[in-house]
């Protein structure tokens, strides 16, 4: 990661020229979006198969929630393929949103319960995602521009 900042309309998000060092972002921001379908699938699959264990409204839920990244990763995959910077934008909009929510329940919860593993996992999954989040902001930045 460079540590050049180029500032975008108020925001000083890192910009990084490349994903982990040799990648291009558009190659970057594709398997984030391939690796957040599959991952995603494979939750759902989870919670479909063991509801027997959660309530009927948690699983609803649950499965609402993971249809809407599911499909938002699907968007952004197609954004990333056809370069429509509107589509890059709205996951990168709408995954910031989740990240703050995903990170603040789980510190509630984990401060709560006096659980450090839960801490300790809202940090590795908060950091995985902020470097996922700067990635593709870095290639909606570069669509934007028309490089």
């Amino acid at each position: 990661m460079s540590a050049a900042v180029k500032s975008t309309s108020g925001l000083n998000v890192p910009y990084m020229g490349k994903c982990c060092f040799c990648f291009s972002l558009e190659f970057g921001s594709l398997a984030i979006a391939a690796c957040s379908v599959l991952f995603w699938m494979f939750v759902l699959f989870d919670i479909l198969t063991v509801n027997r264990y959660n309530t009927k409204n948690a699983v609803e839920s649950g499965v609402a929630r993971l249809l809407i990244d599911m499909v938002l990763a699907a968007l952004m995959f197609i954004g990333a393929q056809k370069r429509m910077s509107l589509l890059i934008l709205l996951w990168v909009l709408v995954e910031f949103v989740l990240i703050l929510v995903n990170v603040v329940l789980a510190l509630v919860v984990g401060i709560m319960q006096l659980s450090h593993v839960m801490l300790l996992g809202a940090a590795i999954i908060g950091t995985f995602y902020t470097l996922a989040l700067i990635v593709v902001f870095n290639f909606y930045r570069e669509v934007r521009d028309g490089q």
